[in-house]
């Protein structure tokens, strides 16, 4: 269910008359960048805009393009 917040904490919603929204996130740099490990594994740390602000409660799917040309 979504949360309504404000500066001076959380506003009361009623659960039916509210419902979710898929909120477009923009991610602004990923650390590191290089070096990263073929296996997996790695640690990656996101910066960006409208991410939510706790992950317990939502989802959070991340899409890569492999169509990015990079030379060899």
């Amino acid at each position: 269910m979504p949360k309504v917040t404000t500066a001076k904490g959380n506003i009361p919603t009623n659960a039916e008359s509210v419902k979710a929204i898929a909120v477009a996130c923009t991610i602004t740099s990923a650390i590191p960048d290089a070096k990263l490990n073929l296996l997996g594994y790695d640690n990656l740390t996101f910066t960006g805009t409208n991410f939510p602000q706790e992950l317990k409660g939502n989802t959070f799917e991340l899409a890569f393009d492999n169509d990015v040309k990079t030379p060899c």
